[in-house]
């Protein structure tokens, strides 16, 4: 039921920034620190996200630093903002992992109070979800153990060639089609059916391409001739993720064109809200994936 709340919420507040002609995607990434999960009961305190898919830290991480972050925001429930601001400094998050100092902490690079440490100090009452942490396409992270060693990437272990970027020169067709997925929903506004069935058609085409073997998992497939040792396993997760989204956004597209055919325009909407969310999260996904190679021995 909360559910189902929030994604209506969250469509009719979408279609008033649609209306509006403002961006809704203004972050290239968001990581999610967890600290309490009732609606999904998937995510324990301290976990990691990335476009709703849990990282998987080394075996000897303690800590996850994010570089060049702009924003966080305190989340509760119903996705409401506790508190927000804007961020200078690098942040640490500090895994609650046996072995660990430290438990369930993240802090600015001067210790400033960026979350408030575990969940002893954040009011239950407030009903504090989660802490958003966004930036743009400098955002990256490093794992640390608990002495603040990276483990570079050494012998038996591979790093993918110098700049390698899993979109390339095709990233300009997962943004042209996220864009399309919401100039759909603009369309699915207006009384003009046939035209949001031949958007639906042409972004179908541009998806098949980008599904094939020239496309986003071809380029996976040719990570995955490195060995990242240690990092294979979170790295490999959040390919899978991105390959899954990637085949759901595929569904919605034929989701909307069936829909438009039989008038359904709320189906239609919600089918190409759902799209575009995917769409954004496979380039989420797989900008989190190259983050998290592991740094090479210099």
């Amino acid at each position: 039921m909360r559910q189902g709340l929030t994604r209506t919420v969250f469509t009719l507040s979408l279609a008033m920034v649609i209306l509006l002609g403002v961006s809704t995607h203004a972050s290239a990434a968001t990581y999610r620190i967890w600290y309490y999960d009732d609606d999904f009961n998937t995510y324990n305190p301290g976990d990691v996200s990335v476009g709703w898919v849990k990282f998987v830290p080394p075996a000897w991480a303690c800590t996850l630093k994010i570089y060049w972050p702009d924003h966080y925001s305190w989340i509760g429930d119903y996705a409401n903002v506790l508190e927000a601001g804007n961020l200078n400094q690098h942040v640490t998050v500090s895994l609650p992992r046996p072995g660990c100092p430290i438990d369930g902490a993240a802090t600015d690079e001067n210790g400033g109070i960026v979350v408030r440490e575990g969940n002893t100090e954040i009011p239950f009452e407030l009903g504090t979800h989660y802490l958003d942490i966004d930036g743009n396409e400098d955002m990256a992270l490093n794992w640390l153990d608990e002495n603040g060693s990276n483990h570079a990437c050494g012998f038996g272990c591979a790093t993918p060639p110098v700049g390698f970027k899993y979109l390339n020169a095709k990233s300009f067709q997962l943004v042209s089609l996220g864009r399309n997925f919401e100039w759909q929903q603009t369309m699915l506004l207006l009384p003009a059916m046939q035209k949001v069935r031949e958007a639906a058609a042409r972004m179908r085409n541009t998806i098949t391409l980008l599904s094939m073997d020239v496309g986003v998992p071809g380029q996976i497939a040719m990570r995955r001739r490195s060995n990242l040792g240690d990092w294979e396993a979170g790295v490999r997760a959040l390919e899978d993720a991105a390959l899954a989204r990637l085949g759901e956004a595929a569904r919605r597209i034929a989701e909307v064109d069936a829909f438009a055919a039989q008038q359904k325009l709320t189906s239609a909407y919600v089918s190409a809200d759902l799209g575009s969310e995917a769409i954004n999260a496979v380039s989420e996904l797989l900008r989190a994936a190259e983050s998290s190679f592991p740094p090479r021995v210099q």
